[in-house]
């Protein structure tokens, strides 16, 4: 599924350009990104012989069916819950449904008010109530993951799609409780190549933030960093 994606193409459309494609599981502004992981690059033909080497067929409504002995055949479709009013989200989920309309994959959008959708995702049942959902986060300043990659953060912290491995646990571990950033790096390093050779998420996209600010403001931080224009308060200043 991650082959189908044209993550450009949904950036160019979505945000003009605005954005990058999402890879791992970290911001590339961060101390502690990775490039050196797993990149599933647009490659339909690849996601159709990977589709064909597991068993799918197409149908004849060109959705992939998989032959089950005993029962009915297996359609390939799923259904994606999306927030309302996010345009974004909204938009980036009718693109997905087009592409993974290609390789056979019937995916079906739900759009939900965003109170609703927390409700389900953050559902105290060990069988959460949904198949797929499009959303968004960031870990801050510091890259400590714990409440999203955890297998103890299923089903009550954020780790709502019960996504569990023991490599990860212990390195999610250390990476909390290391201290010099220079021990911490590799450890996140790791973790994100790990968890991005599971692929337990399709990562789309880090937006860009547009900011609009006044020629008479000055003192703002350049280049802009994580925490944004205004790092240290201080230094700012506005003239007549």
């Amino acid at each position: 599924m991650a082959y189908a994606v044209d993550r450009q193409l949904i950036i160019n459309l979505i945000f003009r350009g605005h954005a990058q494609p999402a890879f791992a599981p970290t911001s590339p502004v961060s101390w502690a990104y990775s490039d050196q992981v797993n990149k599933y690059l647009y490659d339909p033909k690849k996601a159709a012989a990977i589709l064909s080497q597991e068993g799918w067929a197409m149908g004849e409504d060109r959705v992939l069916v998989k032959r089950q002995a005993g029962s009915k055949p297996l359609r390939f479709e799923f259904t994606v819950m999306v927030n309302q009013g996010n345009k974004e989200r909204e938009k980036g989920a009718t693109i997905l449904q087009q592409q993974f309309a290609k390789v056979g994959i019937k995916m079906n959008v739900r759009v939900l008010e965003w109170s609703a959708l927390l409700k389900i995702i953050n559902s105290s049942s060990n069988k959460k109530d949904f198949d797929a959902v499009i959303i968004g986060w960031s870990l801050g300043l510091d890259p400590d993951a714990y409440s999203i990659w955890h297998s103890s953060q299923f089903p009550h912290g954020f780790n709502f799609i019960h996504y569990g491995n023991p490599v990860v646990d212990q390195l999610l571990r250390e990476g909390r409780t290391t201290i010099k950033q220079e021990k911490r790096k590799p450890i996140y390093e790791k973790l994100w190549k790990q968890i991005c050779e599971d692929e337990p998420y399709i990562f789309l996209w880090y937006p860009n933030s547009i900011v609009g600010v006044s020629q008479r403001v000055g003192g703002l931080s350049v280049p802009p960093g994580p925490a944004g224009i205004i790092i240290d308060l201080e230094k700012v200043f506005v003239t007549k």
